[in-house]
């Protein structure tokens, strides 16, 4: 009789001392240890109050966790300033907007959540955790903000649907395999001046028929061209961030295409007479080409810059 009483009370300090990342639950919700509160109502998840959240791992999942497969919609509260590991791994949810203060997203954060198909990153995020969105593969496109500075390893690796990405300015490093696996990939587009550092294999296992188009600024295509990780990989500058791109081509020629110069002549068209008088002629072919928006005074100056490159011959008739 001793050992038994003595064995069941070795296991209960063992079980004692075992990491909990939740101190109080319920079948509804719970306080975590960090002392954010989390509540599922229906296939709503809410995260609420102030501070980080705790980390969670495969081994020690989200009190969540378990109902994973039906949560549809996550709310994170305006007070929580760090999105753990692991925290909504396997989630069913569509889209997620990280809120405002969120300084980082923990690794796995939002691994195999296989129905998103919008991520809303605030400016507050400084660091992306290693497969914060892998197997995301419904997710068609995502912006990283500037605010960002390190992105980690196999952070995009089997996306298969995401098309477009841009990074932001402050980014100094992309981890190893980042964008592995992302099939469907069209366009890269990189902000900043200075190329960050890449690991290894970042494009590893895509397959494609036509390849992607990598965008970089103007004045940096030399730096960028000089990356190894880049090479092989069509680089060109952008000029225009938007639907009608005006890009400088990967030879850092002075000229415009004329497919280019059809772009040039549909902004020109949308632009008040205030800003600048088109003829007639030039008016006309324009207005044959009006997509998209109305640029902004800092568009028509990128665009004076290339027609004043631009010789008569290279301008559609």
């Amino acid at each position: 009789m001793k050992k038994i009483i003595s064995i069941l009370l070795t296991a209960a300090m063992v079980i004692a001392m075992l990491p909990v990342a939740e101190v109080a639950t319920s079948a509804e919700g719970g306080t975590l240890s960090t002392g954010l509160t989390w509540d599922l109502t229906g296939s709503t998840l809410t995260i609420s109050g102030d501070g980080d959240m705790p980390d969670f791992s495969s081994s020690l999942p989200s009190p969540w966790y378990v109902n994973r497969e039906g949560i549809y919609t996550i709310v994170i509260g305006d007070g929580v300033t760090v999105i753990g590991d692991y925290a909504f791994r396997g989630c069913f949810v569509d889209s997620i907007t990280i809120p405002d203060g969120v300084t980082r997203i923990g690794n796995n954060a939002f691994d195999r959540c296989g129905a998103i198909t919008s991520i809303i990153i605030p400016d507050s995020v400084t660091s992306i955790g290693n497969n914060a969105f892998q197997s995301c593969d419904n997710l068609p496109s995502i912006i990283i903000p500037d605010s960002v500075i390190t992105i980690g390893d196999n952070v995009f690796y089997n996306c298969r649907e995401l098309a477009s990405i841009k990074i932001g300015k402050n980014v100094t490093s992309i981890g190893d395999s980042a964008f592995k696996v992302c099939h469907a990939l069209d366009s890269l587009e990189f902000t900043g001046s200075t190329p960050p550092s890449f690991g290894s294999d970042i494009f590893e296992g895509i397959i494609m028929i036509n390849g992607f188009t990598i965008y970089v600024p103007v004045n940096s295509l030399a730096a960028y061209k000089a990356v190894e990780q880049l090479s092989g990989h069509d680089i060109v500058a952008s000029i225009l961030h938007k639907k009608g791109r005006i890009t400088q081509n990967s030879h850092d020629k002075d000229e415009v295409a004329v497919a280019d110069a059809v772009h040039i002549f549909m902004y020109l068209a949308k632009m008040s007479s205030s800003i600048i008088n088109i003829d007639a002629t030039g008016r006309a072919y324009a207005a044959a080409c009006i997509t998209g928006d109305k640029p902004s005074v800092a568009d028509a100056v990128h665009i004076f810059m290339f027609l004043a490159k631009m010789s008569s011959s290279k301008v559609p008739k």
